[in-house]
């Protein structure tokens, strides 16, 4: 489980009355409701933090990161990326909302493998490589991905970048074996190519 961004007290300096101490009380519970698993009682109090429109951007961005935990938590993806993607738009690059959006990709990647769209699958692990480039897990799944699909010469680009990144990586090197092999025995199986014919000289 991933943990949440605590640092919602640093808008309490801003001291913007009572409505702004209800919004980050509301925070706060939501963050308590959270650590005890009530996933569906944090969305509901971020929630009431953000739609009062008092929270200063980084605190905001901060709600919205969180919400989106919880979102992911309950594997509602969509709705988890949609307020990563809007904690970003009020901090840009910030790396804690990067990394929770990367992992959101790549789960709801996972998700729509399993329901065999994976068109949809490798969408999502393009996106969360486009976002973390240095990380190997979306490789790793990507290639596995590729692998189930047939594109042998796609799964070993993907599992020997993953295999860069991440050379202790047991799980990441049988994949690459696994890839390697397949592509080996494609192509010892695929005919040879037929002769040319020969030239055809003009006549004298």
């Amino acid at each position: 489980m991933r943990h949440l961004t605590t640092a919602i007290c640093l808008a309490c300096s801003l001291g913007a009355g009572v409505a702004l101490a209800d919004s980050i009380g509301d925070v706060r519970t939501g963050n308590a409701a959270f650590g005890d698993g009530h996933y569906d009682a944090a969305i509901e109090a971020f929630s009431r933090a953000i739609l009062a429109g008092d929270l200063e951007p980084e605190a905001l961005a901060i709600t919205f990161n969180n919400r989106g935990v919880a979102y992911s938590e309950l594997g509602d993806y969509d709705r988890a990326i949609k307020d990563y993607q809007q904690a970003m738009t009020l901090v840009p690059k910030d790396p804690t909302a990067i990394k929770n959006l990367r992992i959101a990709y790549v789960r709801r990647a996972a998700a729509a493998a399993r329901l065999g769209d994976q068109t949809a699958a490798l969408a999502d692990y393009d996106r969360a490589i486009e976002l973390e480039p240095d990380h190997p897990l979306a490789y790793m799944r990507r290639g596995q991905l590729q692998l189930d699909r047939g594109d042998k010469a796609a799964a070993v680009a993907d599992l020997t970048r993953a295999q860069q990144l991440d050379p202790a990586n047991k799980d990441v090197a049988a994949l690459l074996a696994d890839a390697r092999r397949a592509s080996a025995t494609t192509a010892a199986a695929a005919p040879a190519a037929p002769p040319a014919p020969p030239a055809v000289a003009e006549a004298a």
